[in-house]
Formats: structure tokens, sequence, C-alpha cells
């Protein structure tokens, strides 16, 4: 809840995920006395793992704005485990469960078999327009 409003667990997993905790002590009428440091939910030694072990999106490959992706939301019985987490880039996260259709499935510990997600398509930067499509034989486009 938030000021005693419900909020759907699908947004409350997407508040989880870019939250930062920063401890604040407060006296017996909630007067701040001391705040602490920042700190990000996920600890710098787990996503430095996951960062190193994945070195790109699990979908698209991009190498550029990666964030840490749960395989099993918390809010789905998933915990902050390397075995849970995988690095996609910010483009392609919005398309995974909780908020998207698609899940990646899998176990990334196992070197050289990244999670499998939805299929791989080019990332919208880096798609090619200026050329036009060619054909082979009327088997289909080929871009």
């Amino acid at each position: 809840e938030i000021a005693g409003v419900p909020i759907a667990d699908s947004r409350l997993e997407q508040l989880r995920a870019n939250a930062s905790i920063e401890p604040v002590l407060v006296d017996d009428d909630g007067t701040p006395l001391a705040i602490g440091k920042r700190f990000s939910v996920l600890s710098p030694k787990i996503v430095r793992a996951v960062l190193l072990r994945d070195h790109c999106c699990q979908i698209c490959r991009r190498r550029h704005r990666l964030q840490i992706h749960h395989l099993r939301p918390r809010s789905w019985g998933g915990t902050d485990e390397i075995s849970d987490l995988a690095a996609v880039c910010s483009t392609c996260h919005p398309d995974l469960v909780p908020h998207g259709p698609y899940a990646l499935v899998g176990n990334p510990n196992v070197p050289g078999r990244p999670a499998q997600g939805p299929p791989r398509r080019p990332h919208p930067r880096t798609t090619r327009t200026d050329r036009p499509p060619t054909t082979e034989s009327g088997a289909g486009t080929v871009t």
C-alpha cells in the first residue's frame, strides 16, 4: 500500500527494482535525527558479478545501458541470488515479466548458455533503414 491505497504486484516489483534505501533515525515524535548512507536494494557486488558473467543483454546482445533483471520476480517468490538474475538492456527490460509478455528462463550460471527469452531482434537503434529490402527468389524479404 502507498498512503493506504493498494498497488498492483507488477507496480510494486517495478518500484522495488529501481529502489534505493536511505536509513533515517527518528525520535519518538518522528523528527529525523540522522540520515544514513543511501544504498541499492541489490548489493554492488551482486550487480558486478552478474554483469561480469553476462557481458551483454541476454535478449539483443547490446552491451550498453544494462540493468539487472530477476528471472523470477520477488513478488512471485524469486530471490536476489545470482542464479535468479540476468543482465538485460534498458530497451528490452520492459518486455519481460512482470511488466511485459516475455520471460527469461534457464540457468544463467551455465557457461556459454545464456538464459533463453523472447526471439532475438535487432535493437531499434541498430536497425538499418538506409537501404531497401531485397528478396531471394520469392522466398521472402531479407534485410
